[in-house]
């Protein structure tokens, strides 16, 4: 992910619409892939605790984040 974000970096400075162009394809990218995790951890019933950790957040938020990423568009 660093070496996306550098890239990334890279082409707004030298290539900004190329940039937004990649962005663009980025986000819609992580709905998607957001939405299946969230839905596949819920399915896994993986522990609320694992999940808060993984993404950094407490449990509580980690539930709101995940209710985000199953409904997101």
């Amino acid at each position: 992910m660093k070496q996306v974000v550098e890239q990334l970096s890279d082409l707004a400075d030298q290539a900004p619409v190329a940039a937004l162009g990649a962005v663009a394809v980025l986000e819609r990218t992580t709905v998607c892939i957001s939405r299946a995790a969230a839905c596949n951890a819920q399915a896994d019933e993986v522990p609320w605790g694992a999940i808060g950790k993984s993404l950094g957040l407490t449990e509580q938020d980690a539930r709101s984040c995940l209710t985000s990423y199953t409904f997101r568009r």
